[in-house]
């Protein structure tokens, strides 16, 4: 086994670990130090099996070229991809502004009717 990449968060080194995956690398993420003294852990690591250590260092290469493109969408772990959270949070955002401007005409309406 070696490692990739380290990180204080294993959210951060998720997307990496699913690119990889998507070019048939098997990667995973787990504490550096998972049995630490007196509740001290590590930081989270990325790591391949030593055959696949050059192919993973080529792929990581490429991720920052910006002219690589291989059209598969990394997830989150909903399952769903960035683009498709953000449309759902703007429907809800929108949903909840209707609901409190009918929330204050009815308001106002009933002020006026009331009094």
């Amino acid at each position: 086994m070696k490692i990739l990449d380290r990180n204080e968060n294993d959210v951060l080194l998720e997307p990496m670990r699913q690119y990889l995956e998507n070019e048939g690398i098997p990667a995973g993420i787990q504490r550096e130090w998972p049995n630490a003294p007196r509740h001290q852990k590590g930081p989270f690591v990325l790591y391949v099996e030593d055959e696949f250590y050059e192919d993973a260092l080529r792929v990581l290469d490429n991720i920052d070229k910006y002219e690589i493109d291989d059209g598969v969408y990394l997830t989150m772990k909903s399952g769903e991809t960035p683009e498709q959270v953000k449309r759902k949070c703007d429907r809800m955002v929108a949903w909840v502004s209707i609901l409190l401007i009918v929330f204050a005409v009815a308001s106002a309406i009933y002020l006026a009717w009331r009094y």
